[in-house]
């Protein structure tokens, strides 16, 4: 084979080599309009005589290198962050040898995402929560823009000033049978609201033992403008 064509070949293959990594490469970084990430789950299960233990803490990670990947994951980060070193595991540690009654505590908190589409990315998560006495469990999200790394608000997903959107949350609460917080959500701070956004909906997140709730979790969702 000629010298000259077997080089030109040679160099046609690592291009196209080059080509499929590029590609590669790409795809498995977060862009503008889309997120890749990965879940990892924290989990631990500690067992006595009587007493056991469950905790799980799912934390987001998105993929890439960029300023926005960057922020994001630190916000995603932020809670676990602040958050690990206050579980229930001391306290299960200090009770184990000593409980006298069969039982099962946990310390959860799971994650999922609920959209990943047009440059907005959100993060559903489900807490849980028993240590003896009642149990607490919650819902709420995190929404970010993936074009600037910032946390989402309920303006940017819904039209309407704040006083209009407040009105369609409480209308919504009231037609699910919630009609004792709707003096509550229209007093509310506009930032103050928790959501998770899914397939172009805003689902609302009210905590236990809001307003007059009592130790359960509300969900309200409206339509969605994005």
């Amino acid at each position: 084979m000629n010298k000259k064509i077997f080089i030109a070949i040679l160099l046609v293959i690592c291009g196209v080599m080059f080509g499929v990594r590029v590609d590669a490469d790409a795809a498995n970084k977060t862009t503008k309009s889309k997120a890749v990430y990965t879940i990892k789950k924290n989990k631990k299960l500690l067992k006595g005589k009587k007493l056991k233990l469950e905790y799980r803490y799912d934390v987001p990670k998105l993929k890439g290198n960029s300023a926005v990947v960057k922020k994001i994951n630190k916000s995603l980060s932020k809670e676990y962050n602040k958050e690990k070193n206050n579980t229930i595991i001391d306290r299960y540690k200090d009770s184990v040898n000593t409980y006298r009654y069969k039982e099962s505590w946990i310390d959860s908190k799971k994650c999922k995402c609920t959209y990943n589409e047009n440059g907005y990315l959100s993060f559903k998560y489900h807490t849980k929560w028993f240590a003896g006495g009642v149990c607490n469990e919650q819902y709420y999200g995190k929404n970010y823009n993936l074009k600037t790394g910032k946390k989402l608000k309920l303006t940017d997903v819904m039209t309407g000033d704040s006083y209009e959107i407040k009105r369609r949350i409480a209308d919504a609460a009231v037609e699910n049978g919630y009609s004792l917080i709707e003096d509550d959500i229209m007093g509310m701070n506009i930032s103050k609201f928790d959501f998770y956004l899914k397939n172009g909906s805003v689902t609302v997140c009210f905590p236990p033992y809001f307003s007059v709730l009592g130790n359960g979790h509300v969900e309200v969702t409206v339509g969605g403008d994005y």
